[in-house]
């Protein structure tokens, strides 16, 4: 696990909530995102944007990877099991994960060493 790639992460979540980025007051916003990394909150497509030296408010991530899963796996430094719990948490509609609950979860694994939605309110990991 690379704590300080998922550092930077937070770090770079927690910025975009202060100005223009993929979140608005109902959470991740991805109508804005000109490519889908389908992941909650955008936590993999951030991560491959900080793997690629990206301006991730730029919302263009077309064309960057193909994989976005590995790469965003490989640049936090975790495991494919960890990469599908942050990244796919069980959960019916991931509109309702907003950023806060992302960085606490990312916040949370940092302290860790594991991804656990049960932590958020009304997400969780069944």
């Amino acid at each position: 696990m690379n704590i300080e790639h998922i550092k930077i992460l937070t770090e770079t979540i927690k910025q975009a909530e202060e100005s223009e980025s993929f979140f608005d007051d109902n959470g991740f916003n991805i109508e804005s995102f000109t490519h889908s990394c389908g992941t909650a909150s955008c936590i993999g497509g951030y991560a491959v944007a900080l793997a690629k030296d990206m301006d991730v408010r730029s919302g263009n991530l077309t064309g960057i990877a193909e994989d976005f899963e590995a790469v965003a796996r490989d640049y936090l430094g975790l495991s494919y099991s960890e990469g599908v719990d942050l990244f796919y948490p069980e959960h019916d509609n991931w509109a309702e994960i907003d950023k806060n609950a992302a960085i606490k979860v990312l916040e949370n694994l940092i302290e860790t060493g594991v991804v656990d939605w049960s932590i958020v309110n009304d997400v969780s990991q069944d």
